[in-house]
């Protein structure tokens, strides 16, 4: 969880400070570029967060190996 929720701060502050900034003041102009970088970068955290998931946590993990289909064992069928 602590990656997770490390790697939600770390993608994610910069959209919401762009949106602050926007809010907060007038001055701060910024093209329509740094709106969708900073946004890309939000939802490279959807992106990323079923694989951290999948990769730590035992009970995810036994149900997607269980998902993949074992070419062993239809072979040891096959043999006997």
């Amino acid at each position: 969880m602590i990656i997770v929720s490390l790697l939600y701060v770390v993608l994610w502050t910069p959209a919401y400070l762009h949106i602050l900034l926007l809010n907060i003041s007038t001055v701060f102009k910024v093209g329509d570029v740094a709106f969708y970088v900073v946004t890309v970068v939000g939802f490279v955290y959807n992106c990323v967060n079923p694989f951290i998931y999948g990769t730590n946590l035992d009970p995810v993990n036994r149900v997607l190996l269980r998902l993949i289909p074992c070419t062993r064992s239809t072979q040891r069928a096959d043999m006997s």
